[in-house]
């Protein structure tokens, strides 16, 4: 989780930076083999194609009791940042999934604000890496 990306100029496209700073253009099979050699395994950036590789809904909501509860499981302390959560919702710290229960329900923040939850969303498999 040391590399880092951004687009480069619009002929460039995007570019891939290592934890040292240099830059690799993601067509370019240089910047596979560089992965390929960190990682100690055979890797290839390709284009993004119909499956999707992103957060696939616009809001996303995380508890502090399945923060809690994923400290169990995984024996440690979970970052909250590690999720990029746009609300973090206390409800307490007994490790229960309290949220698996809430889809297609309605939160309310404040007195004005409504919000119906749809059914959850997948996330991609880097938030699994530290």
């Amino acid at each position: 989780m040391q590399w880092s990306s951004s687009m480069g100029e619009e002929h460039d496209g995007p570019i891939l930076a290592d934890p040292n700073g240099r830059q690799y253009r993601t067509d370019d099979p240089v910047a596979s083999r560089a992965l390929s050699a960190v990682f100690g395994r055979q890797l290839e950036l390709r284009p993004e194609t119909t499956i999707q590789h992103r957060d696939e809904t616009p809001l996303h909501i995380v508890t502090t009791s399945s923060l809690a509860a994923l400290a169990r499981l995984s024996g440690r302390a979970v970052d909250e940042r590690r999720f990029r959560a746009n609300f973090i919702i206390d409800t307490g710290t007994d490790p229960v999934f309290r949220e698996d229960n809430w889809a297609r329900t309605e939160l309310t923040v404040g007195s004005e604000v409504l919000i119906r939850l749809g059914q959850g969303m997948p996330r991609c498999l880097m938030i699994d890496q530290d």
